[in-house]
């Protein structure tokens, strides 16, 4: 499915009307939890069928996992994608909780989602020693968690994200503690 934009609407309009419950003649939704993790709407929404129809049995409530990815459109307004779980999002910081309020659609997904959340919740402290996926610079030293910066072993500093970090490296004993310098020492030129 496509993009859906409204003219004029904020991104506060568009969370609420996402959430908001809705009533018609053959169904009756209602947002159970959301919350939004940067331009992603997370929700635990259920719904109940008036009628029955070949899936959904008719008065039985039915609740799932919804992805809405959500962007402004220059000079018009916001806008969402909508996705649910069963379509394996490729998004997995969903709040862990609220995969025990909706039954299990993908797991493939979820095993994703508790894999993301492991990795990020990992303890990490200044002098630390990590090694980094995806990237030129092999390792870093932290020199500050927050924000997270590290340097490699040349020196040079960088802010790095917390999904570039792969394996802690064994602490290096000869390697003196992480000292963040006031300023940067000047080279002579040398003639």
């Amino acid at each position: 499915m496509g993009w859906l934009f409204t003219r004029g609407q904020t991104r506060a309009d568009l969370i609420q009307r996402l959430t908001k419950p809705e009533e018609n003649d053959k169904t009756s939704y209602r947002t159970l939890a959301h919350c939004t993790k940067g331009n992603v709407l997370w929700t635990v929404q259920e719904v109940v069928f008036k009628q029955g129809n070949p899936r959904f049995e008719a008065g039985v409530p039915h609740r799932f996992i919804g992805c809405y990815l959500i962007a402004p459109q220059k000079n018009f307004g916001w806008g969402y994608k909508d996705m649910e779980e069963s379509m394996h999002p490729y998004h997995y910081h969903c709040p862990l909780t609220y995969l025990d309020m909706a039954p299990e659609a993908c797991p493939a997904w979820r095993e994703e989602v508790r894999k993301w959340h492991a990795r990020n919740s990992r303890p990490i402290a200044v002098g630390d020693c990590w090694s980094l996926v995806g990237c030129k610079v092999e390792s870093v030293r932290i020199t500050s968690v927050r924000p997270l910066r590290g340097r490699d072993c040349n020196g040079t500093l960088y802010r790095i994200k917390r999904r570039l970090l792969g394996e802690k490296l064994p602490a290096d004993p000869a390697a003196s503690p992480v000292q963040t310098p006031l300023s940067l020492p000047t080279q002579a030129a040398t003639a």
